[in-house]
Order: structure tokens, then C-alpha cells, then sequence
């Protein structure tokens, strides 16, 4: 692989003389200005944390480019990259994508995260072979149309300014087209709803929505259709996080409720017969219903609350491991209640 280490560089590099270079590595370098474009057989070009505002490449061939950490604004390609299955341009200064992007058909992984973005175009999320979409820290404010063409596995869309979620319901968006996504992460936005429809998240593992302005956290769908089917909500650092989440939603495995405003749970949750991690530090809870009789919980976190009385025989069931309590400063325990845990 050809190798520029890292010097300090502000001269102009020119492919010259190397019409037979498939892989260049010119990463961590002070280069202002890289010349490749004549290289007509590069496969992978490497050229992160230099100080590039601009990249013309040749790209019939290349399959792998990773150009992230400079201060690009554009990318030009003479061929339409069509063999192209990684691009990395994230933390640069891109305001729109480049051009050829929704025509680089092989693309399975794009991150572009940490850039000046305010539009994706719509015809990106249609790409069958499109597994891996990072989007995440940019000036994004709209939800395209997108959601009923989703092929790929990961969408990461978290420190954006999305202030209303995609409607995601069996009416308009079909969970047959939407069912592959298995990761979507929306915190740190200023949501104010959630996107939640039982057929069109079949696949759905994670759904994280950390630091949102979320008032009503019920999903679009009933509940009991989610079981089973949407493990590990993450839903950190929200505001105004209201008890009817836990009271009309399911949590098969693990669910992550921290830093809201609760002051109650319905006994609905303590019925989850799936659920094996109930994070609820931070919150405002006074009391938690019985949870003895839970199956598979194995850890419980209840610390940073505002509990007084507990029975701790009432709220750990046989298979619990991990239970905290810490930081509840009024919390009140009957010292002989351990014993009932032998």
C-alpha cells in the first residue's frame, strides 16, 4: 500500500507516474491540495485528517474512501463511482452530499456525520445495498419521505434539529418496505412524539431517543402488537417523560428510562414476562409496583429517586442480580427485610 507518513505538507501532490496505484494512504498530513484524479485504477484512497477542501477523483474503481477529518466542502468524481462501498467524510464542512452519491449504487456504509448538512437527498435512502447511514450531529431540521423505501440496518440521526418525528404507520408507510431497519437513533433533537407503529418496526432492536422534548410517549399503535418485537427503548435525559409510556407500552427485554420525570409506573411493566433490565434512576418515583413475581428481571435501578418506604421482599424476584437503591436520601428500609432475600 503506498504510504505518506505523517510530514508536514503544503506542496501539491500529483498522481503523476503512478498510473498503476490501487491504494493510497495519505492520511495525517497537513495536505492542502491532493491531485489523484489521474490515478485511473485506485480501489481505496485513504486522505483523513489532512486539510482538503476539495477531492477530484477519477472513481471508476474505487471501492473504499475515507476522507474524514478535513475541511471538505465538495467531492467531484469524473465516473460516477459505481464500485464504491465505504465512504467516511465525516467531521468536515459539507452543506449538501455530493452530487453522485445517490448513483453510486454499491454504497453500503456512509458516514457523514459532523458536517453542516441541512438536506439529504431522498433517493439516498432507497438504496438496496445501503446498510449503514450516519447522518448524526448536522443542521438536519426535516424528515424526508424516506421511510416507506428503508433498506438498510442503522440510521443514525442523534444532535440534529428534527422537531417532528416521521409518521411511521401501516396506512402510508409499510412495515414490509421498513422492516430491515433494526437501529434508529433520533436523541438529542426536539421531538416532541415518538414514531412507533407495530408494522413497521418489526425488526426494530434500539430505538433511542435521549435528550428529546418528549411530553406523550405513547406509540401510534397498541401496545400489546410492540411485544416481543421491539426490545431496549432508550430513552434517557427527556423531558416530561409521563408514566403512560410504561403504563401503554411493552418492554420484552431491557428498557432504559432515566433521567424524566416520573413519579409513578403502572403494574403493567412488573407483568413484563420478558423483561430482564429496568433502568429508572433519576426520576421522580415515589413508589414501583411488586416485581417478586417477575420472572426473568435481573436488574433493577431505582437509585436517584424519591422513594421513602420500601418492602424489598415485594420488589426482588428470585432471578434479580443487580439492585440498586443509592442516593433515594428518604428512603426508609426495615432492616430485617434483608433477610427475606436468603
Amino acid at each position: 500500500m503506498g504510504s505518506v507518513a505523517r510530514s508536514r505538507s503544503e506542496s501539491h501532490a500529483s498522481g503523476g507516474g503512478a498510473c498503476n496505484l490501487s491504494h493510497l494512504d495519505a492520511s495525517h498530513n497537513d495536505l492542502e491540495d491532493l491531485e489523484v484524479s489521474r490515478l485511473l485504477k485506485l480501489e481505496t484512497l485513504v486522505v483523513s485528517q489532512n486539510a482538503l477542501k476539495t477531492l477530484n477523483l477519477e472513481g471508476s474503481r474505487l471501492r473504499t474512501l475515507k476522507a474524514d477529518g478535513n475541511e471538505l466542502e465538495t467531492i467531484s468524481c469524473k465516473q460516477v463511482p459505481l464500485y464504491l462501498e465505504r465512504l467516511d467524510i465525516s467531521h468536515n464542512n459539507f452543506e449538501f452530499l455530493p452530487e453522485w452519491i445517490t448513483d453510486a449504487k454499491s454504497l453500503h456504509t456512509i458516514s457523514a456525520d459532523h458536517n453542516n448538512l441541512s438536506h439529504v437527498p431522498t433517493e439516498i435512502f432507497s438504496c438496496c445495498n445501503l446498510m449503514d447511514l450516519r447522518l448524526n450531529h448536522n443542521l438536519l431540521v426535516k424528515f424526508p419521505d424516506f421511510l416507506s423505501q428503508c433498506h438498510m440496518k442503522s440510521l443514525s440521526l442523534q444532535y440534529n434539529r428534527f422537531e417532528n418525528s416521521p409518521t411511521i404507520s401501516s396506512g402510508r408507510f409499510r412495515g414490509k418496505h421498513y422492516s430491515d431497519l433494526e437501529m434508529l437513533n433520533l436523541s438529542y433533537n426536539s421531538l416532541k412524539s415518538i414514531p412507533v407503529s407495530c408494522d413497521s418496526i418489526i425488526n426494530l432492536k434500539s430505538l433511542l431517543l435521549s435528550g428529546n422534548q418528549l411530553s406523550d410517549l405513547r406509540p401510534h399503535q397498541p401496545a400489546q402488537a410492540l411485544q416481543d418485537r421491539m426490545p431496549a427503548p432508550r430513552l434517557q435525559r427527556n423531558q416530561g417523560a409521563s408514566r403512560r409510556f410504561l403504563s401503554d407500552s411493552a418492554f420484552p427485554e431491557d428498557a432504559v428510562v432515566v433521567r424524566n420525570e416520573l413519579e409513578s409506573i403502572s403494574s403493567h411493566i412488573s407483568k413484563a414476562h420478558s423483561l430482564e433490565k429496568l433502568y429508572l434512576h433519576s426520576n421522580r418515583l415515589i413508589s414501583i409496583p411488586k416485581f417478586s413475581e417477575t420472572n426473568n428481571l435481573q436488574v433493577l435501578d431505582l437509585a436517584c429517586n424519591k422513594m421513602h418506604q420500601l418492602e424489598l421482599a415485594s420488589i426482588v424476584p428470585k432471578d434479580l442480580t443487580y439492585l440498586d437503591l443509592s442516593a433515594n436520601c428518604d428512603l426508609k428500609i426495615d432492616p430485617t427485610d434483608f433477610q427475606h432475600l436468603w
